[in-house]
């Protein structure tokens, strides 16, 4: 296939040259000839994807209307030179493709119904000759079960099936997935020995061999124990081998309790490697149960000003590389760069903390249960919780199996109040089932919103996200992080200053309230709205309790256009528990839950060590939400 030719490219509603392209495709549209007889097939796909552009809606009528009679004759030169190719043709064609053009290609092969004269024995000349084609065949349903007998043989020995097996049914549903249709001929149980193979290979790729040993049998796609096992151990080998090479990028956190000058200072040493450093003496003048408790509000930020965890996973702290390259598995919890040093760090802090408090004669554990037993009377005059932290004369091992059993408790016992205003212990003692994160119910209504519309997240990308174009002022050629971002730091920005296939954005934004235009086309951000926006946008939940003045909320609400729901934990933090604790969600957390309850512990003393700091975050995001409960349902008045 050649890739020397420099033709215009259609690439989809949402791609940034589509003005670029369009500007070139007008040279040939402006000389195009209806009667040419084309015999450069790359110019005849050059054609097609001029006419993707003509029908892509994004031109105005002024800019397309030259050009209205030119989308049907452009098909109609496109459809000729496609009934014209036939198994004596076909390889000499597909020879000089350009690499660009391939996808569409094929596209065109099933438009124009080739499949009816092309022979098995010329479409697999053409997928011996491009690993490629393999990979577009499956993309259409029609030509997979025409072709089954040549699709199956290529499919079992190429080394790209174990990738289409994973798209598929492994990783998470997507427009790609729906759109793969994998040969009949090839069975279920054939996939687990593709797999096998990959797994062997010389060079399988980490996150591929990751997804295998986190995915879960199905009928449609078996996958044995032994398989994720040995998928497993190669992904281990493969980082074991590349232990004393330099990988080019790392981070880190460090985190120690000193004499400092200020209560808490930051560093970063070098690029992703961080210090945090805590006074000694402000903490040792400060160990009460209530500010130690309050440290991990305040000093530590565990979780932000509206109480929402700062550890979840949120999609605006992915780098755009984190979001190609992300764990794409059907059920995997994504974890960025973002999200790991938020977990040393976080792990860190709490593990040096209880060094310090054990200095100074003061167990964790106890001040957990104090917590429970007294606090929560003394203030709120709530009783019943009974909760059983372990001692310290405990092992790790034993406090881990030890904590999760609490946590439940804890969970029923706060359902139970939330349901009923007490808690009564005959009940409790009846409940069956621990209840699931999203089960247990909030004592405050209306406590998370989230947006529901896609009008509303459209409002968020345009107006916050930099993948918009509505970050480019043309005029002064600068970059800007984003729309808000514009129009905050320079002194005038008007209609006007936009490129004009941009200017029906802005205008959308203006109608939906979001920008205010004057008389003289200058644009100005409608505060109330947009701050309740970017809040939404950053993390993905808000908490109208917090917002003063809740006009936006309500309108928002109102219109079906944000959702509000009554738990304890908001839904991301619901995603955080369940990655952590158990597999109904996620399959690539450590269960810590299940890992210790059901008895498939690791035997390794290091590993309980941190399995039980995880646990004890876990416990003290739960007394934080609990707290936050019954501080809001019970405010201190001003």
């Amino acid at each position: 296939m050649t890739t020397d030719y420099d033709g215009i490219k259609y690439y989809g509603p949402n791609d940034y040259s589509f003005a670029m392209e369009f500007k070139n495709a007008k040279q040939i549209l402006d000389s195009f000839d209806a009667s040419r007889n084309y015999e450069n097939l790359n110019e005849v796909l050059e054609l097609f994807n001029i006419h993707c552009i003509l029908e892509d809606g994004r031109l105005s009528e002024e800019a397309i209307l030259p050009y209205i009679n030119h989308k049907r004759l452009i098909m109609k030169s496109v459809a000729l030179f496609f009934k014209a190719i036939n198994n004596e043709n076909i390889i000499g064609y597909y020879d000089d493709i350009s690499i660009d053009y391939i996808e569409d290609f094929w596209t065109l092969f099933d438009k124009f119904r080739l499949y009816e004269r092309i022979s098995d024995r010329s479409v697999k000349q053409l997928m011996n000759k491009d690993a490629n084609a393999l990979h577009q065949i499956l993309k259409s349903k029609r030509l997979v079960i025409k072709y089954d007998s040549v699709v199956s043989d290529v499919f079992r020995y190429s080394e790209h099936s174990a990738k289409y097996i994973a798209i598929k049914f492994l990783e998470k549903k997507s427009k790609e997935s729906e759109q793969m249709f994998l040969p009949l001929s090839v069975s279920p149980e054939e996939y687990e020995t593709i797999l096998q193979k990959y797994v062997d290979s010389g060079s399988p790729n980490v996150r591929m061999l990751q997804l295998i040993s986190y995915s879960q049998s199905n009928a449609e796609c078996p996958i044995s124990d032994k398989l994720r096992l040995s998928a497993k151990k190669r992904e281990r080998a493969i980082w074991d081998s590349k232990k004393d090479e330099s990988l080019g990028f790392s981070y880190g956190v460090g985190v120690s309790i000193e004499d400092n000058k200020e209560i808490v200072s930051f560093k970063e040493i070098k690029p992703m490697q961080y210090s945090y450093i805590y006074d000694k003496a402000w903490l040792e003048n400060n160990l009460d149960y209530p500010t130690i408790l309050n440290n991990f509000i305040y000093l530590f930020g565990f979780v932000d000003q509206c109480m929402r965890c700062s550890f979840t996973s949120k999609e605006n702290n992915l780098g755009l590389f984190e979001r190609i390259f992300a764990s794409r598995g059907a059920k995997s919890y994504t974890s960025g760069v973002a999200f790991q040093i938020g977990e040393m760090k976080s792990s860190a802090e709490l593990q040096t903390y209880i060094a310090f408090l054990q200095q100074h004669g003061i167990q964790i554990e106890e001040v957990i249960d104090w917590f429970f037993k007294k606090y929560l009377h003394d203030e709120f005059n709530v009783t019943g919780f009974v909760v059983n932290m372990p001692s310290n004369t405990y092992k790790s091992l034993d406090k881990c199996r030890i904590i999760p059993s609490e946590l439940d408790g804890i969970f029923k016992q706060f359902k139970l109040y939330a349901e009923e205003g007490e808690i009564d212990r005959e009940l409790l003692e009846i409940y069956s089932n621990s209840p699931t994160f999203k089960e247990i119910p909030s004592i405050i209504t209306n406590k998370y919103a989230y947006a529901v519309s896609n009008e509303i997240k459209q409002e968020q990308h345009l107006l916050f996200s930099n993948q918009s174009l509505l970050n480019y002022m043309s005029q002064t050629k600068e970059y800007y992080d984003s729309l808000f971002d514009v129009l905050n730091k320079r002194e005038k920005t008007a209609i006007s200053d936009f490129p004009e296939f941009k200017k029906s954005e802005i205008e959308w934004l203006v109608s939906r309230k979001s920008l205010f235009v004057d008389d003289n086309g200058v644009l100005t951000l409608n505060l109330p709205r947009v701050i309740v926006l970017k809040d939404l946008y950053l993390n993905e939940v808000i908490c109208p309790h917090y917002y003063r003045n809740k006009a936006v909320i309500d309108e928002l609400a109102k219109t079906g256009e944000i959702e509000l729901e009554n738990t304890l934990f908001s839904r991301l933090e619901q995603d955080y528990l369940n990655y952590l604790m158990n597999k109904s969600d996620f399959q690539n957390g450590p269960e810590l839950r299940n890992r210790y309850i059901h008895g498939t512990y690791p035997i390794n003393q290091d590993q309980n060590d941190r399995d039980y700091i995880a646990m004890l975050k876990i416990m003290i995001i739960t007394i934080i939400k609990i707290n936050e409960e019954f501080c809001l349902k019970h405010p201190i008045k001003e």
